[in-house]
């Protein structure tokens, strides 16, 4: 189904995530709009998200957004589009929902393609730590987190996430 995308004439949208445009460069003539359609390629985000500029100076255009506020409305304040399969090029209306950052985040963690746990770059322990960790807690209940911290070079806030499950929950 094809769409007029809101504020920018000339240009439309399908529930497929193409973009088309019937504005056709005259050279010396200037711009006009009485060309047949012609689908519009757009141009990669540094994350690999579709965008389009419509007129020069304008910003740029994220194509999942457009799809949502073109077929579904306004995207609430705080909110974003997310990709049910997390691929940031399938921009196809049923691909596509409203969600939380928290949402986003945890749709990229169920299909593996946030590092977690010692994947992550940021990552001071590796995952045989956190055995280790477990392991030295389990024989030594009495042992403040406090020297196990100290001892893989990590804060008392790491080790007590740890053996609460809260964080490298992947690691058994």
């Amino acid at each position: 189904m094809l769409k007029p995308i809101n504020g920018y004439e000339g240009y439309f949208i399908d529930d497929q995530g193409n973009v088309y445009s019937k504005w056709v460069n005259k050279g010396i003539h200037g711009l006009t709009k009485d060309g047949p359609l012609r689908k519009l390629k757009g141009s990669k985000h540094k994350h690999g998200y579709t965008m389009f500029r419509f007129k020069s100076g304008d910003k740029a255009h994220l194509l999942h957004r457009l799809v949502i506020e073109n077929f579904v409305g306004p995207i609430p304040e705080g909110m974003v589009v997310c990709h049910k399969n997390d691929n940031p090029t399938d921009n196809r209306l049923e691909n596509l929902y409203v969600g939380t950052q928290k949402q986003n985040m945890s749709d990229s963690i169920r299909l593996n393609r946030f590092p977690v746990g010692s994947k992550n770059g940021q990552s001071k322990l590796s995952n045989e730590d956190v055995r280790k960790i477990r392991r030295i807690k389990e024989m030594k209940p009495e042992l403040p987190n406090r020297v196990i911290a100290e001892k893989f070079g990590v804060t008392r806030k790491v080790i007590d996430l740890i053996l609460r499950g809260r964080t490298y929950k992947n690691v058994i």
